[in-house]
Protein backbone atom coordinates (compact mmCIF):
# COMPACT_ATOMS: atom_id res chain seq x y z
CA UNK A 1 0.00 0.00 0.00
CA UNK A 2 1.00 3.44 -1.04
CA UNK A 3 1.83 6.39 1.40
CA UNK A 4 1.58 8.94 -1.13
CA UNK A 5 -1.05 11.28 -1.17
CA UNK A 6 -2.01 14.07 -3.34
CA UNK A 7 -2.22 17.46 -2.21
CA UNK A 8 -5.59 19.23 -2.04
CA UNK A 9 -7.37 22.21 -2.36
CA UNK A 10 -9.69 23.35 0.06
CA UNK A 11 -11.48 26.66 -0.08
CA UNK A 12 -14.69 28.33 1.34
CA UNK A 13 -16.95 29.72 -1.39
CA UNK A 14 -20.58 30.90 -0.82
CA UNK A 15 -23.76 28.65 -0.94
CA UNK A 16 -24.10 30.28 -4.38
CA UNK A 17 -21.00 29.71 -5.65
CA UNK A 18 -21.36 26.25 -4.83
CA UNK A 19 -25.01 25.80 -6.14
CA UNK A 20 -23.40 27.54 -9.61
CA UNK A 21 -20.55 25.18 -10.31
CA UNK A 22 -22.61 22.12 -9.33
CA UNK A 23 -24.85 23.10 -12.30
CA UNK A 24 -22.29 24.13 -14.50
CA UNK A 25 -19.79 21.48 -14.20
CA UNK A 26 -20.64 17.26 -15.10
CA UNK A 27 -20.15 14.83 -12.62
CA UNK A 28 -15.56 14.37 -12.57
CA UNK A 29 -14.95 17.96 -14.73
CA UNK A 30 -14.57 20.40 -11.61
CA UNK A 31 -11.05 18.68 -10.96
CA UNK A 32 -10.37 19.17 -14.45
CA UNK A 33 -11.57 22.75 -14.68
CA UNK A 34 -9.80 23.46 -11.93
CA UNK A 35 -6.17 21.69 -12.52
CA UNK A 36 -6.37 24.13 -15.69
CA UNK A 37 -6.89 27.40 -13.93
CA UNK A 38 -4.10 26.25 -11.27
CA UNK A 39 -2.06 25.77 -14.13
CA UNK A 40 -2.90 29.63 -15.65
CA UNK A 41 -2.23 30.77 -12.28
CA UNK A 42 0.38 29.57 -11.81
CA UNK A 43 1.97 30.66 -15.14
CA UNK A 44 0.90 33.62 -14.66
CA UNK A 45 2.44 34.27 -11.02
CA UNK A 46 5.87 33.33 -12.74
CA UNK A 47 5.90 35.85 -15.75
CA UNK A 48 3.83 39.28 -13.60
CA UNK A 49 4.69 38.25 -10.18
CA UNK A 50 3.51 39.75 -7.23
CA UNK A 51 1.69 42.36 -9.56
CA UNK A 52 -0.24 39.42 -10.91
CA UNK A 53 -1.28 38.59 -7.23
CA UNK A 54 -2.09 41.89 -6.38
CA UNK A 55 -4.63 42.66 -9.53
CA UNK A 56 -6.57 39.50 -8.80
CA UNK A 57 -6.50 40.07 -4.84
CA UNK A 58 -7.70 43.70 -5.41
CA UNK A 59 -10.76 42.69 -8.05
CA UNK A 60 -8.43 44.62 -10.48
CA UNK A 61 -8.40 42.95 -13.18
CA UNK A 62 -11.16 39.88 -14.59
CA UNK A 63 -10.98 36.81 -15.93
CA UNK A 64 -11.26 37.60 -19.73
CA UNK A 65 -8.83 40.50 -18.83
CA UNK A 66 -6.87 37.70 -17.39
CA UNK A 67 -7.39 35.23 -20.50
CA UNK A 68 -6.20 37.86 -23.02
CA UNK A 69 -3.06 38.42 -22.32
CA UNK A 70 -0.68 37.50 -24.20
CA UNK A 71 2.49 34.75 -23.18
CA UNK A 72 4.77 34.15 -26.12
CA UNK A 73 4.77 30.56 -27.35
CA UNK A 74 7.99 29.70 -25.45
CA UNK A 75 6.17 30.51 -21.98
CA UNK A 76 2.97 27.71 -22.93
CA UNK A 77 3.36 24.45 -21.14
Amino acid sequence: MSTFERPRLSIEISQQQATALRQMFPWGTKNAAFNIIINDLIRMYEKFGNKFIGALIAESITLGEFLSVEVPEDDKN
